[in-house]
């Protein structure tokens, strides 16, 4: 049985686990691109009113991302202990949790959302942003749901079914944006409305397999109400979905120092550079994600040595691979920016390309070792470190760097992130060695 693997080969299953989630996140990563680049053709207003709306709709993400991983760290430690009617127990109350959140959630943005818009940056293309706003954060649910189940089948190491409904989904967007957008006339509204189309097609993939295939490992028809899985769901879940809305938050404060130090088409480079930036951590992220799974199983089957051994290992290849995906992004920051050319900005973001780059070769540190206290239950370690180094040192060495204007924005962004990585790092490392000692 595959979820046997989790316990038994850890380093293939991270592999397993970590590639389709790697290429699924490279079609999403495009198809964020996409959004942009069709946009870019409507000037440098449309670009930055969806960069705009993003921090808010990084909110909806965050939250399924954060309580998928809840439910798949939950999921795999019962595996691990081999309770099977638990694990799919587990899965259910995941279900449940991620509906009721995808109704108030963004319910509650709606009913803000011009406010908010104003308050982070927008009031200059206000109508722009909430034409875009309206239609994407009101679609928001599909984003939630989709990643619950995308993290129970992650959970059954099931990696091609746990992510080729999101990898369907961002290439189904990326071909109808233009539809909707020119040819039909639609704009920035058309982008969102594509958006949330083809992420609801991936939904019902879901769906299909669980409901109708039957396709799970584990029962996720049963329930069972049990508080005491809610509270293990929403112990990492919650924190891990405050991570994600800290950087929704930094975000934001990063578009309203922008505002202030510079001007409005600054914002629009800045949240442009910085879907390419997200290119580039897609690997540690893949193998953070794969990692959830494979970690809570080792954790709940007491393998303190395995646990260790793929600790070095999934950081060695994470590394790698970040290095190569930072220098990728260096040497072709010219023709990336390129495809940005409607909203005639290429010079600058290239520029601020290169100046990004070091951010995704340290943020493997933090993004992995997060996923890692996420699998042993602790997603409360996970976000002080994720706050500690978002907001506080970021917010730090900004102000060092701020007489340097625009440029010292983005100088102070990878000093913080390469000072607060590298912490978590070493404390995660020790972390697992107190583990060690506990179970031996």
């Amino acid at each position: 049985m595959k979820v046997e693997q989790l316990i038994t080969n850890p380093k293939k299953s991270i592999i397993g686990l970590s590639i389709p989630m790697i290429l699924s996140l490279f079609l999403t990563m495009i198809n964020n691109l996409a959004d942009a680049m069709w946009v870019s053709g409507l000037g440098a207003d449309a670009l930055a009113a969806i960069g705009i709306v993003t921090p808010l709709f990084i909110i909806i993400i965050g939250l399924g991302i954060g309580l998928s991983a809840g439910v798949n760290s939950s999921v795999a430690r019962f595996i691990g202990r081999g309770d099977m009617k638990n694990a799919g127990n587990s899965a259910t109350h995941g279900v449940v949790l991620s509906i009721i959140v995808s109704i108030l959630i963004p319910g509650l943005i709606l009913l803000f959302l011009d406010p908010l818009l104003i308050a982070i940056g927008g009031a200059n293309v206000l109508g722009l942003a909430r034409d875009y706003g309206l239609w994407i954060i009101a679609g928001g649910f599909t984003i939630i749901i989709q990643n619950i189940y995308c993290g129970i089948f992650r959970s059954e190491n099931k990696g091609v079914k746990a992510t080729l409904p999101i990898g369907v989904a961002a290439a189904l967007n990326i071909i109808l944006d233009p539809i909707f957008i020119y040819n039909l006339g639609m704009g920035v509204s058309g982008a969102a409305i594509a958006t949330v189309l083809a992420n609801f097609i991936g939904l019902l993939m879901y769906l299909y397999w669980s409901y109708i295939k039957n396709d799970n490992t584990i029962d996720v028809r049963s329930y069972s109400t049990d508080m005491a899985i809610y509270r293990d769901i929403i112990s990492v879940g919650v924190p891990a979905s405050m991570e994600q809305i800290l950087m929704s938050l930094f975000s934001m404060v990063i578009n309203i120092i922008l505002v202030m130090v510079a001007t409005t088409d600054s914002v629009a480079v800045y949240t442009t550079v910085w879907r390419l930036i997200s290119i580039g951590v897609m690997l540690p992220v893949g193998f953070g994600t794969g990692a959830i799974s494979v970690f809570g199983a080792l954790f709940g089957a007491r393998k303190s040595d395995e646990i260790m051994n793929t600790f070095n290992y999934i950081h060695k290849i994470g590394f790698i691979g970040c290095i190569a995906m930072g220098v990728i992004l260096a040497v072709f920051s010219p023709y990336l920016a390129m495809l940005f050319g409607g909203a005639g900005l290429n010079d600058e973001i290239t520029k601020v390309t290169i100046i990004l780059c070091p951010y995704v070769i340290f943020a493997c540190w933090s993004i992995i070792s997060g996923c890692i206290l996420q699998s042993f239950g602790r997603g409360d370690l996970s976000l002080g470190f994720t706050f500690f180094k978002q907001i506080v040192l970021t917010l730090i060495f900004i102000w060092i760097f701020i007489s340097m204007g625009e440029m010292g924005v983005y100088y102070g962004i990878v000093a913080a992130n390469f000072v607060g990585s590298l912490i978590q790092l070493l404390f995660t490392r020790d972390y697992v060695k107190k583990i060690q000692k506990y179970f031996t």
